[in-house]
C-alpha cells in the first residue's frame, strides 16, 4: 500500500496548493485513517500481542512526532530567514507568531481556542496546519490496544461497538450537518473509519481468494481516482466522498492478497516510507518553490502557479522527504524496533 499512500499524500498537496478537485483532500485523509486502522491492528495482533501497550505507545510517538517536529522547525526557519511574503495558505496572523505559538504547535495546537465541542479533540497548528489530522490518530492509538483485547474477548461485542461508532457519521450525513466540522474533523465523524480498517484485518482470511489481485487492485485504484476527480470539481459532495471511501475499503482489502517482490516491492516500500514526509512538509516546500521560481524565472512568468506549481512542490517535497527518511526517520526506526 506504499504507492497508494504516496498518491494520497500527493492528492492532499494538490488540493491545498492547486485546488480544483474539492474531494481530493478530504478523501485522502479518510484513506490515511483507513490504512492506519488496518496497520495498527496488524502490529497489535503481531509484535505487541503480549500486552506490550506502553511499548506500542512509544513506537507510535516515535513514528509521528519526530517528523512533525522537524517540519515545524524547518518551516519556522524558512519564514524567519526569508520573510512572511512567501507564506502560502498559512494563517494570515503568522506575522505575530512567537514562542507561545511555537510551543502550542509542538503539542499540535492542543491549546488552540475551540468554541465548537465537536472539535475539542482536535488541534489546529499554525505552521503545519494539516497536522490537525494527527489528533484523531492519537486517540485511536490510545484506545486501539483495548479494542484489540475486546475483539479477543468477544467478537460480537466488538461488532456492536463498531456499529455504535458508525451511527454518528450516519446521523451527521442525513441531518445534513456541516461535513467539514462534523463528518471530517470531529472524532465522532471519523473514528469508525479506523475501525473499518481494523475490521479488514480481522476479515481478510475470510475473503475469497483473488486470482489476479494486482489487476483488481489497479482497476480499483483507477476507479477511485475517477470518482474523486470527475464527480464534482467545484463543491464538496459527501456522497462522492463516501462512495470513494467504499472503493478505498476494497483497495485495502485487495491489497492484503498482494505480494510485491523485487524492485516493485522495494519501490512500494520507499513510496510508503516518504508519504508521511510529503504530507507534513508540503507547505514548506511550496515556500521554497516560490523562492526558487522568483530567482530563476523571468519576471513575466511570475508567480509560478497552477499545475506547474503543484507538480514542482510534489517533486521538491518528494526529494526532501526522501532525504529526511534516510537521514532521520530510518535511524528512528531502529529505536522503534527496540520497543
Amino acid at each position: 500500500m506504499g504507492v497508494f499512500r504516496y498518491v494520497l499524500s500527493s492528492m492532499v498537496v494538490w488540493f491545498h496548493l492547486v485546488g480544483g478537485h474539492m474531494c481530493w483532500g478530504y478523501s485522502a485523509v479518510f484513506g490515511f485513517y483507513l490504512i492506519s486502522g488496518y496497520v495498527i491492528t496488524y502490529v497489535l495482533e503481531g509484535k505487541y500481542k503480549e500486552h506490550k501497550t506502553v511499548k506500542f505507545y512509544k513506537n507510535r510517538l516515535l513514528r509521528l512526532l519526530p517528523t512533525y517536529y522537524i517540519y515545524v522547525v524547518l518551516t519556522v526557519l524558512v519564514i524567519v530567514m526569508l520573510g512572511n511574503s512567501y507564506v502560502l495558505a498559512l494563517p494570515q496572523n503568522i506575522a505575530q507568531y512567537g514562542a507561545k505559538q511555537f510551543l502550542n504547535d509542538l503539542v499540535l495546537g492542543f491549546f488552540t481556542d475551540k468554541t465548537n465541542p465537536a472539535l475539542w479533540l482536535n488541534g489546529f497548528p499554525r505552521i503545519v496546519p494539516q497536522a490537525w489530522s494527527l489528533w484523531p490518530q492519537f486517540v485511536f492509538y490510545l484506545v486501539a490496544p483495548f479494542l484489540v483485547r475486546l475483539h479477543r474477548y468477544s467478537k460480537k461485542l466488538y461488532g456492536i461497538f463498531v456499529t455504535i461508532m458508525a451511527l454518528p457519521p450516519i446521523c451527521f450525513y442525513f441531518l445534513k450537518m456541516d461535513f467539514g466540522t462534523y463528518g471530517y474533523r470531529s472524532l465522532l465523524g471519523v473514528f469508525v473509519i479506523f475501525l473499518v480498517g481494523s475490521c479488514i484485518f480481522y476479515l481478510k482470511d475470510y475473503l475469497p481468494k483473488i486470482k489476479y489481485p494486482g489487476i483488481l487492485f489497479s482497476v480499483l485504484a483507477f476507479a477511485y481516482v475517477g470518482v474523486v476527480t470527475f464527480w464534482g470539481r467545484d463543491y464538496i459532495s459527501q456522497k462522492q466522498i463516501y462512495v470513494a471511501f467504499v472503493i478505498q475499503v476494497l483497495i485495502v482489502a485487495s491489497s492484503t492478497q498482494l505480494s510485491l517482490k523485487g524492485i516493485i516491492g522495494r519501490l512500494d516500500r520507499i513510496a510508503g516510507n516518504i508519504s508521511y514526509g510529503v504530507f507534513m512538509g508540503h507547505f514548506m516546500a511550496a515556500m521554497l518553490v516560490q523562492i526558487i521560481a522568483e530567482r530563476l524565472l523571468p519576471i513575466d512568468e511570475m508567480p509560478l502557479t497552477g499545475k506547474k506549481f503543484g507538480i514542482a512542490v510534489i517533486i521538491l517535497q518528494t526529494i526532501i522527504a526522501s532525504a529526511g527518511y534516510y537521514l532521520v526517520e530510518k535511524r528512528i526506526e531502529k529505536l522503534r524496533k527496540k520497543n
